[in-house]
């Protein structure tokens, strides 16, 4: 278990997405934050935000703490690696949160868990952590299980988590794609996070 060094990694990416959004956004003239919140709105939201992100960050160190050092290779890999190591991954993430989404979105769940991340309808990449904490907590295990399965090393983890990150919150935006904001007006489509390879018969 190391603390420190999934802390470096995961804030470092973490800090990485949210600047690289931010600055794709304003250089394309699209908002990051609501611009319909008048000032006091918009500052509540953003303490609002800044806790759910601040979990999402904590339960993304305290995960992955244990996969540093016991699953993960501490040597360098080639490009052909990388790049084969990467996609494994991000079908393996996909297919565990697609599942994850399509059960959080029934009728028993959906309220308690998941509600909150779909509090507005139009949406904007600063709202993309605001979920509970349990929500949270299956999106970072959603993202960490697939280290059990795919030996990454550091750069490809914190690559990975930086790519990850970065397309969330531009999904939240109409800049990237536009399938998670459609299904932010739909809720019963487009289930997967980035790929959309398991939205055979729920993509719109």
């Amino acid at each position: 278990m190391d603390l420190v060094l999934t802390a470096k990694i995961v804030l470092g990416a973490f800090s990485a997405s949210s600047i690289t959004a931010f600055l794709l956004c304003y250089f394309n003239k699209r908002p990051f934050f609501n611009p319909n919140h008048n000032t006091e709105q918009f500052y509540t939201h953003i303490k609002q935000v800044a806790l759910s992100s601040t979990t999402v960050v904590a339960q993304s160190i305290i995960v992955g703490s244990f996969f540093v050092g016991t699953l993960m290779d501490d040597k360098p890999h080639t490009i052909y690696q990388n790049l084969d190591n990467m996609l494994r991954y991000s079908v393996i993430v996909e297919f565990f949160y697609y599942i994850y989404h399509r059960w959080v979105h029934t009728k028993q769940y959906y309220k308690m868990i998941h509600s909150m991340h779909h509090t507005n309808i139009e949406v904007y990449p600063f709202d993309t952590f605001y979920m509970t904490r349990t929500d949270a907590f299956f999106l970072i295990s959603s993202l960490s299980i697939p280290l059990f399965f795919v030996k990454m090393n550091f750069f490809e983890h914190f690559f990975i988590i930086y790519i990850y990150g970065t397309a969330a919150y531009l999904e939240h935006s109409d800049l990237l794609v536009t399938h998670h904001k459609i299904h932010h007006k739909l809720l019963f489509c487009n289930f997967c996070i980035v790929n959309p390879i398991f939205d055979m018969d729920t993509y719109k």
